[in-house]
């Protein structure tokens, strides 16, 4: 495709203008900021030339999807170009597809970025990379026996018998395998789960115990 000599935008000028789409439920992050957007290319077909552009849902069901596809169309519109939008939903999406940048900016909208996952994903050509400075949360526990118990008791231990040390021993395993998720206000990692959904399914809401502030985590998955 050459904008050259049709007067119409290149596929990169494509990418980027479909990419600067933003997301309904969170407007400071576009779609290639969430890595919603996968490609854009042009098929051949009938003597002719049509625009492909493909996005993955954050989850299946995602009501945001619908709007995004018809904003990505609005934007083929606006500069002549005849396209459509197809769904890809394999690889399914994850959070770790979001750019360093779309983690910047939830952490500026008072959102905290998610933790880096710890399976295996379809790649992207640019990848989010893990962790960051300045309040980013990167630090995932996972149950390792040595990790240190306020309890005296490694998370792997045989549970006790009496009611007392259960409902404590519970509770230390709860922290021992909790995200530790930083306040995108002060950067503490001090920081509690209030609720396990926050203003929108793929949040969950915390409180700072450092600053007293209520703020959404955007759930890693």
């Amino acid at each position: 495709m050459s904008g050259a000599s049709t007067g119409q935008p290149t596929l990169a000028e494509l990418g980027r203008l479909v990419g600067e789409v933003t997301d309904p439920e969170i407007p400071v992050l576009t779609i290639a900021d969430l890595g919603v957007l996968r490609s854009v290319r042009a098929e051949h077909e009938d003597g002719g030339q049509r625009i492909v552009v493909s996005i993955t849902p954050t989850y299946s069901g995602c009501p945001a999807m619908h709007d995004i596809e018809a904003r990505v169309l609005d934007v083929l519109a606006a500069n002549g170009v005849d396209g459509t939008v197809e769904t890809v939903w394999s690889p399914a999406w994850t959070t770790d597809w979001m750019s360093d940048e779309g983690r910047r900016k939830l952490r500026d909208y008072g959102i905290a970025p998610p933790n880096p996952t710890a399976g295996p994903h379809g790649s992207l050509a640019s990848p989010a990379s893990s962790g960051g400075p300045d309040g980013t949360p990167v630090v995932i526990a996972g149950g390792d026996p040595s990790t240190p118990s306020t309890t005296g008791r490694a998370p792997t231990d045989p549970a006790p018998t009496d009611p007392a040390q259960a409902t404590w021993a519970a509770t230390d395993w709860a922290e021992a395998v909790a995200e530790v998720v930083a306040c995108p206000r002060c950067s503490s990692t001090d920081t509690e789960v209030i609720s396990e959904f926050g203003s929108t399914a793929c949040k969950a809401l915390y409180r700072c115990r450092a600053c007293a502030e209520p703020f959404d985590y955007f759930k890693g998955h």
